[in-house]
C-alpha cells in the first residue's frame, strides 16, 4: 500500500582509483552524501566562496580538502529545495565508497 510520499531514492557505489571523478550538481537532486575512504587520499572540493563577514568580509574560497585512508564525511542539506550543488569527489588517488540521498 503506497502513502502517497515519494519514496527516498539512495544510490550507493563505490569509486575505485582509476581516474574517476564524481561531481554532484543540484540537478542531480542528492539533498545528503555519505563518503568512507577505502584508501587514500580522496579529494573534496566544493565550489562556494565563504563571505567571512566576521573579518572584515574578506572572502575565502573554497579549496580542496584530502581524506585520508579511513576517513568518513557526511553532508546534508535542508532539504529538496536546497540540494547539494558543486561537491566534487575525486578518487583518483584512492578508492571510496559513496551513498547518495536524493
Amino acid at each position: 500500500m503506497s502513502s502517497g510520499q515519494t519514496p527516498c531514492r539512495v544510490c550507493t557505489f563505490n569509486v575505485p582509483s582509476v581516474n574517476q571523478v564524481i561531481k554532484i550538481l543540484e540537478a542531480d537532486n542528492v539533498v545528503e552524501v555519505a563518503i568512507q575512504v577505502v584508501t587514500g587520499p580522496v579529494i573534496l572540493t566544493g565550489n562556494f566562496q565563504f563571505p567571512n563577514t566576521a573579518n572584515g568580509s574578506v572572502p575565502i574560497a573554497s579549496s580542496p580538502i584530502s581524506l585520508a585512508t579511513g576517513s568518513a564525511f557526511v553532508f546534508g542539506s535542508p532539504g529538496a529545495q536546497a540540494p547539494i550543488d558543486n561537491l566534487t569527489i575525486d578518487g583518483t588517488g584512492g578508492s571510496v565508497n559513496i551513498v547518495m540521498k536524493m
